[in-house]
């Protein structure tokens, strides 16, 4: 199928395909392009068969052919998972066996031609419900974690020890669902899985952090539910995309295939599922009023209109502490109240900034400040905010509940406009890096441009004024402040984030190919604090290695222009992004981007057209191994010559595509006929009008 418009291209060759329950049941691709199906093997002594295509348009080989020892009465090929590139033998195959609870991890040596046994896993008895599959996760290109899902049973992870590490609860994936695979969305893992039934025959996505019990479920794609899946069969894969998007497919037996674009737009529910980039993290253990209130980390993200923070912690539900929150902005330097002055008992402040405690004070000029705060109960949260500029004047912008949902405030102008400010707070367990998010119109700051930066700080405070050691950044080692601190003297700083700058501002991101070397080249409009680029290649668009660094241009208004080429690649699919860095080690990542580098060739050979069957236009590649007059011909199947397609000389190591046009021939078989001296391969083609 096109996967871009789901119709029809053509039929897999299954040429020697036989043998099993099923000889075909399950089909996945390497991250390189290669294509692997499995039959269905149940018994002992049944063959597990896995076959191979280099494309759609090949002839399939055996790459595995075994009874795994012909012993235990298996069952093995409802699903299976293929992870990795053949091009660098990381390429593995991993199965699941139903009966036995067994999972078997498949590896190769010979660029996946062909794989070998590598391990056995054996997991507690009854792992495993019908249709199971298994998905792997990797550390560093070290396998960590199997994740395992099918029917009946709920989705859980093992150890390589087969040791249950961790279950996601039912209320979150229930135990109709089978097919898992992880993905990634802006440095953020999710879990997605197909769900069968009369409301669902979808996929579900979930955020794991690093106890799966405290999984949440993101989204599900629409149901396609028309029919009755008897079995719960289905199935689900991913394309990720250019633009930085994800496709999921999701196949349900018997009622259809979908494709869903998944994206993260900016929304403020504490989930913190889009690009932040953190800026300031927790430099101790301090629990200062208990372990029930804590923050681990600040982080941002600037667009073309909003400044958004992210605060990630949690909130004591027992009682009305809160998390203040204190922004810098050079934009404004000179407006605020300076580091060592006074910033409580403001007119209109709320909880920690309208309470007795008047003057405490920051390390830096500060012009904003924002608290939230529980109140006592676990249903909503409530946040006031103040303005430092010119007069100091407070307002409560308002609430919102502690399960993500989104606020927007103030209710009235004042020292923002009405509803100008959006905000959501998530109250669960930090693994999953929630927390509380604001986002704040860039037109409300005072309109900060590329050559400004914030600076952000964060500190645990009780209602009536009284700090905590609980700061981020800083490292107290005193035990809980008390009433007005003066962070401007205290020892632990500094009490501040370094400046993050509004990011470098990058217009372009392309590539070409040339032979075997990719050429990149990108433009930047303004530049601040921009140490350079980190070049960094991915065969999978996962995990990405630094191949070079280029070097910033500092801070600059000006147009600039980068390039670099990276050279004598082997042919396959690779994936391309910068790591912006900044001075004082803040970076960005760009999207990915996707390029095809095609192998030179060196051998005469011939590849089967491309579409085929075709209507009435189809490619035919070729290469020759030495120098010399070459033809690509086409007959009809009485041997008539209805086309001379290529007729002058071909050089070695080159890869030749011509189209080949019948639109003036009716539908049936071709054969085309590639010569050169006593050389000859010849192969078929459908049209069909």
């Amino acid at each position: 199928m096109n996967s871009e418009d789901g119709s029809d291209v053509g039929n897999l060759d299954a040429t020697g395909i036989s043998g099993g329950t099923y000889a075909l049941n399950d089909i996945g691709a390497s991250f390189d392009g290669k294509l692997y199906a499995i039959n269905l093997a149940i018994g002992a002594t049944s063959f597990v068969k896995i076959y191979k295509w280099d494309d759609d348009s090949d002839v399939p080989t055996v790459a595995f052919n075994s009874d795994l020892g012909g012993v235990d009465n298996k069952r093995i090929g409802d699903k299976f998972t293929v992870y990795g590139s053949a091009v660098d033998n990381s390429v593995k195959i991993f199965l699941a066996d139903a009966t036995n609870s067994k999972i078997y991890i498949l590896g190769t040596a010979d660029f996946g031609e062909t794989f070998t046994l590598e391990e056995t896993i054996v997991l507690p008895a009854s792992s495993f419900g019908s249709t199971p599959s298994v998905f792997p996760i990797f550390n560093d290109d070290q396998l960590e974690i199997l994740i395992t899902n099918s029917n009946g049973k709920s989705l859980a992870a093992y150890d390589l020890t087969g040791t249950q590490v961790g279950v996601i609860p039912g209320s979150i994936v229930g135990t109709g669902s089978n097919a898992v695979m992880a993905v990634e969305l802006n440095n953020v893992t999710y879990l997605t899985t197909f769900q069968y039934g009369a409301t669902t025959e979808n996929a579900r996505l979930v955020l794991v952090g690093e106890d799966p019990a405290n999984a949440v479920s993101v989204g599900q794609t629409p149901s396609i539910f028309s029919v009755t899946n008897t079995n719960g069969t289905g199935d689900i894969d991913i394309s990720y995309n250019q633009d930085g998007t994800i496709t999921l497919f999701v196949l349900s037996t018997n009622n259809g295939v979908g494709a869903y674009t998944i994206s993260a737009p900016q929304v403020t529910d504490g989930l913190f599922l889009e690009p932040f980039s953190e800026i300031a993290n927790k430099q101790n253990t301090n629990s200062g009023f208990g372990g029930d209130i804590n923050i681990d980390a600040l982080s941002y993200y600037v667009d073309d209109t909003h400044l958004y923070i992210g605060v990630e912690g949690k909130l004591n539900t027992g009682s009305n502490d809160g998390i203040a929150l204190f922004v810098g902005l050079s934009n404004l330097s000179g407006q605020g109240v300076s580091a060592g002055s006074a910033l409580g008992a403001v007119n209109g402040g709320g909880h920690v900034f309208g309470a007795g405690a008047s003057s405490f004070a920051n390390d830096f000029e500060t012009h904003y400040g924002f608290v939230v705060n529980p109140g006592g109960g676990a249903t909503d949260v409530y946040i006031d905010a103040v303005k430092y500029v010119g007069t100091p004047a407070g307002q409560y912008l308002g609430n919102a509940n502690q399960s993500g949902s989104t606020g927007t405030g103030p209710s009235t102008d004042g020292i923002f406009s009405a509803n100008s400010v959006s905000f959501g707070f998530y109250n669960s367990m930090p693994d999953n890096k929630r927390g509380w998010e604001i986002a704040i119109p860039l037109s409300e700051l005072g309109n900060p441009t590329s050559s400004d930066v914030v600076e952000l700080f964060a500190v645990v405070v009780s209602s009536t004024g009284w700090f905590s050691d609980v700061t981020v950044p800083g490292n107290i080692t005193t035990g809980n402040l008390g009433e007005n601190p003066n962070f401007s003297t205290l020892a632990g700083g500094p009490f501040h984030s370094f400046g993050a700058p509004i990011p470098v501002e990058l217009v372009s991101f392309n590539s070409s190919v040339v032979n075997n070397n990719v050429n990149l080249t990108w433009t930047t409009a303004t530049e601040v604090n921009n140490s350079g680029f980190e070049v960094q290649r991915s065969s999978d668009n996962k995990t990405f290695q630094t191949i070079s660094f280029i070097n910033g241009k500092g801070t600059s208004t000006e147009i600039n222009h980068y390039s670099f080429t990276d050279s004598e690649l082997t042919g396959g699919v690779y994936f391309y992004r910068l790591k912006q860095i900044d001075f004082d080690g803040t970076f960005e990542l760009t999207n990915s981007i996707e390029v095809n580098v095609e192998q030179i060739p060196t051998s005469f050979s011939l590849n089967q057209n491309y579409p085929n069957p075709f209507n009435p236009v189809t490619s035919i590649s070729f290469s020759v191994a030495q120098n010399g007059l070459t033809k690509l011909v086409v007959y009809n199947l009485l041997g008539q010559q209805v086309a001379t397609l290529f007729n002058k000389n071909a050089e070695a190591g080159q890869l030749y595509k011509v189209n080949f046009d019948a639109s003036k021939l009716s539908s049936g078989i071709y054969i085309y006929s590639l010569q050169q001296n006593n050389s000859i391969i010849t192969k078929k083609m459908t049209l069909i009008k």
